[in-house]
């Protein structure tokens, strides 16, 4: 008589054995997972540099209502100065001063760069602001 267990239940025992399945099943989900999360992070600080650049913006125009003879390049500055740590001091403002009925309209436009680097691709996003503020006629 021999001491060997028939083939089926140890095909029966490796089909039915849990040991490891929560390593697996934790293997298959945690990098879906933690894609997802960086992701949100990497989305949610993009949203706060462009937030912080439109106020810094509307900082700039606010100054220039206040001094209508501030130069481009001093609105520049203004704004980078505040932006240096969130939008990596790359951002581009642009003034342009007209005329309208109502009197002269300064529209300031800041764009930036921003890239996404998910799973290893960046994905450059350009973003752009624009700000309107009626000047003063003395």
């Amino acid at each position: 008589m021999s001491n060997k267990r028939p083939r089926n239940s140890l095909l029966r025992r490796v089909l039915t054995n849990q040991d490891g399945s929560a390593a697996v099943e934790l293997s298959l989900v945690l990098p879906v997972f933690l894609a997802f999360l960086f992701g949100f992070f990497e989305f949610c600080w993009a949203q706060n540099a462009e937030a912080s650049v439109r106020t810094a913006l509307e900082q700039a125009a606010r100054a220039l209502v206040i001094n209508p003879s501030m130069s481009s390049s001093s609105i520049q500055s203004m704004v980078q100065s505040e932006v240096t740590t969130l939008a990596g001091g790359t951002v581009t403002v642009n003034t342009s001063i007209a005329t309208n009925a109502n009197g002269k309209v300064a529209t300031l436009t800041a764009t930036y760069p921003h890239d996404l680097s998910l799973i290893g691709t960046p994905i450059h996003i350009t973003y752009q602001t624009a700000v309107q503020a009626a000047l003063p006629t003395f």
